[in-house]
């Protein structure tokens, strides 16, 4: 009896850790493919609006795995958007970096960049 109860709890675990893996794996191997999508779409774009997108995507995935790196595409988001007069495109990064630097507790940027956001 107790070695039949014993196997029970051992199957009910297996049963658990599976379903966590399944659940999971997707979640965290997520990041990496649209980064990596990202990544490769952003090597191929002209310096349009789609290339200004394709930054403000990447600088949305990194927030919290690369701040820094998150910030380098915003701010080449950035400058091509103000470059081509791309008004969408520019209250969109200047949102997002405000959201980079919120992340990393750098409140008076963040504040900045909202600040000029809002203007427009």
């Amino acid at each position: 009896m107790l070695k039949n109860k014993r196997m029970a709890n051992h199957n009910l675990k297996i049963i658990y850790y599976l379903f966590l893996s399944l659940i999971l794996i997707p979640v965290v191997g997520t990041s990496a493919l649209t980064k990596d999508s990202l990544l490769l779409k952003l090597a191929t774009s002209k310096e349009d609006t789609t290339t200004i997108k394709i930054l403000n995507a990447l600088s949305r995935e990194l927030i919290k795995s690369n701040p820094s790196k998150a910030i380098i595409y915003g701010k080449q988001s950035l400058q091509l958007a103000r470059t081509i007069n791309n008004s969408a495109g520019i209250g969109d990064v200047l949102e997002i970096l405000g959201l980079i630097y919120n992340e990393q507790s750098s409140f008076d940027s963040s504040e900045e960049y909202f600040k000029e956001a809002i203007k427009g």
